[in-house]
């Protein structure tokens, strides 16, 4: 019996190592998108009163309202800064096409 399994074991089934990190594609994004993360903590707390309210869970309500709340927050402001929050997208999204520089892969 102990002959058998060693010779029907592969030397070579050892296990590979796991890369630590995985490389993702950077997601493009949009101006509520920017909007929602530099009102982060405004939006936090609007959330918690609103569960504390209608006494919800926020597995019950939480991706829902969160998008109600922050596109009603976006669309409350002037047009200027939601223009500005619309080019922080698109140099956003322009980045990762573009590349790197010239300057940023010399240095």
């Amino acid at each position: 019996m102990y002959r058998w399994f060693i010779n029907h074991t592969k030397a070579e089934k050892t296990a590979k190592p796991v890369a630590d990190t995985v490389i993702q594609k950077p997601r493009a994004t949009n101006a509520i998108d920017i909007f929602a993360k530099a009102q982060k903590a405004e939006i936090s707390a609007r959330m918690k009163a609103r569960h504390d309210v209608e006494s919800l869970t926020p597995q019950q309500s939480n991706l829902n309202f969160h998008r109600e709340l922050k596109a009603q927050m976006f669309n409350k402001l002037d047009p200027e800064m939601q223009a500005n929050f619309e080019a922080q997208a698109a140099t956003h999204n322009r980045m990762p096409k573009e590349g790197p520089g010239q300057e940023h892969i010399y240095k």
